[in-house]
């Protein structure tokens, strides 16, 4: 039988093996050594979280055992990562599928699988996996986040259209930095750890393979983002503009001096933006604007949709 034909050009190819509709114990009995085996493939990129095994009715355990064996022979034949993010989101009633188990616990056992056989899985999960400490002592069920981020050191509340995100429980020196109250209680959405070897982690516990990018993005992450960089590196950003998503900045920085180009890819016009720089500067000259430098922060005036400007600030 001919399963499809595929043709590349170039030194790599991405190749999907996936078969729709086909649990895991089938898949490796019926189509590995047709669809993968043949490829000798370097690396494999495997999301074990099928809903077919679930609506199949074998168990957690046997999903268990099923996606060892189907993760040990990849990392067998080349390098794997780990995908374990839910597919479907939400709390599932056994109803729903022939077996009397909750689609939650079988993610559970694929990530319980990747973890014994060391495997990297997704995110702050690859770190756990490899035995490092994030600050996390239970990842949980995934579930979807309330209406609202809370950021704990303004009170500001940010929407979120209800996102999917895990019921984390951290450890006590973890610090929250927002949470969201959600179905099952007030879960963190992010938060700052540092571990007894003195690695620091500034953490979102937020599944960005769903629709995340105003979460990852709005105002409040970005001044989260700018604040929290000192922390995490012990030295501040070069140069850095609040209040505008999409005003993208570049700075690059010599013994002597630091340009900054400020670009507008929003149809808004950026008001009155206000650029901090790492420390204080002595002069400043402008491409394409106007504006006034006072010590660290350079005052500018607005930029137009699509625009660019630019400044060198001396020492």
């Amino acid at each position: 039988m001919l399963f499809g034909t595929e043709e590349y050009f170039g030194e790599y190819a991405v190749v999907n093996c996936g078969v729709g509709s086909c649990p895991t114990f089938r898949y490796l009995d019926e189509f590995w050594d047709k669809l993968v085996a043949p490829i000798e493939a370097d690396y494999f990129l495997i999301e074990p979280c099928t809903i077919n095994d679930w609506l199949s009715g074998n168990t957690p355990e046997e999903y268990y055992k099923t996606t060892l064996d189907l993760l040990k022979r990849a990392s067998e034949a080349g390098k794997v990562l780990v995908l374990t993010v839910s597919p479907i989101i939400g709390r599932q009633s056994a109803e729903t599928c022939t077996g009397e188990h909750l689609y939650d616990e079988y993610i559970t056992e694929s990530k319980r699988a990747a973890k014994d056989l060391k495997l990297p899985v997704a995110a702050a999960e690859i770190l756990d996996a490899r035995g490092i400490d994030v600050g996390i002592e239970t990842f949980g069920e995934v579930l979807i986040s309330g209406e609202s981020e809370h950021f704990t050191d303004n009170n500001n509340h940010i929407l979120t259209d209800g996102l999917p995100i895990n019921a984390i429980k951290l450890k006590p020196n973890a610090e929250v930095l927002s949470d969201t109250k959600t179905s099952v209680g007030v879960i963190p959405m992010s938060y700052r750890y540092e571990n007894s070897d003195g690695n620091r982690f500034l953490v979102l516990n937020v599944n960005t393979r769903s629709e995340a990018s105003n979460v990852l993005k709005h105002y409040a992450r970005s001044k989260q983002y700018a604040e929290n960089i000192p922390w995490l590196s012990g030295n501040k950003l070069p140069a850095y503009v609040y209040g505008n998503p999409a005003l993208y900045i570049i700075a690059k920085k010599n013994d002597s001096s630091m340009a900054v180009g400020l670009w507008n890819f929003f149809a808004d016009t950026a008001i009155d933006p206000v650029v901090e720089l790492d420390g204080e500067y002595s002069g400043i000259e402008f491409l394409n604007t106007n504006g006034k430098l006072d010590k660290n922060k350079v005052y500018l005036s607005d930029i137009p949709a699509f625009g660019f400007v630019g400044f060198e600030v001396k020492n």
